[in-house]
């Protein structure tokens, strides 16, 4: 119904439009709602028996729905941190500001630390092993390895441009799971000593006892056409 249709009709039947028109968000709106949820509770399962946080599903003709794992992270004692990792290094990383409590925390640092505390992250792999597995073209290898950002949504889109495939095509979550938690784990190495594991044990528990990260299931869903414009 257009501006023209609405102006034409009485104050009576715009209100008796209104209100069928109010009926009919709710009952859609219900429905989505369980749809949402089925689709949501197969994500969370899928998560669960593949250790990661991002998972993709596609439509029979053009959706696409995501599900993931979204992290919030809380300091809860930040002097304690500054004591287990040092002041002058952790002023480097972390802003506190002073007049609301909040935390400004460098981002790659905040992803190493979130990894560090969730367990989200692989030793013993390369990224060299995993993209000799994706191709076999040296340009396209060299290519990946220095696109590569342990973001599962921008990696696939990366691998499929390099590769010359959809996203329906490309079968590679096993690949795109693990290539996150290598570079997490490369980000860990980057932050913290992980030469002496007993060392590094003893560091990790420390900063979970200054730190919580929040763990929430989120479900977005779209066209592909809406995706690719994106």
């Amino acid at each position: 119904m257009n501006k023209q249709d609405i102006e034409i009709k009485t104050s009576a039947e715009l209100i008796d439009i209104l209100v069928a028109k109010q009926k009919e968000e709710k009952e859609l709106k219900s429905e989505i709602d369980i749809l949402k949820g089925e689709i949501q509770t197969r994500g969370v399962k899928v998560l669960e028996e593949r250790n990661t946080k991002f998972i993709e599903f596609f439509g029979a003709e053009n959706g696409i729905a995501s599900v993931q794992i979204a992290q919030k992270m809380e300091i809860l004692n930040f002097f304690k941190l500054q004591e287990t990792l040092g002041e002058e290094f952790l002023n480097e990383k972390i802003k506190r500001v002073p007049a609301d409590v909040k935390y400004e925390i460098d981002k790659k640092f905040g992803q190493a630390v979130a990894a560090l505390v969730t367990g989200d992250y692989a030793k013993g792999y390369t990224l060299s092993e995993v993209v000799e597995g994706i191709t076999d073209d040296t340009k396209q290898r060299n290519l990946l390895l220095k696109k590569l950002k342990g973001d599962y949504k921008a990696d696939k889109k990366t691998i499929c441009s390099v590769i010359g495939v959809t996203d329906a095509e490309l079968d590679m979550d096993t690949e795109l799971f693990l290539i996150g938690k290598i570079i997490n784990w490369q980000l860990i190495e980057a932050f913290f000593d992980t030469e002496n594991e007993d060392k590094f044990n003893k560091l990790k528990n420390e900063i979970k006892k200054c730190i919580i990260v929040d763990e929430t299931v989120k479900i977005a869903a779209k066209s592909v056409k809406e995706e690719n414009v994106a």
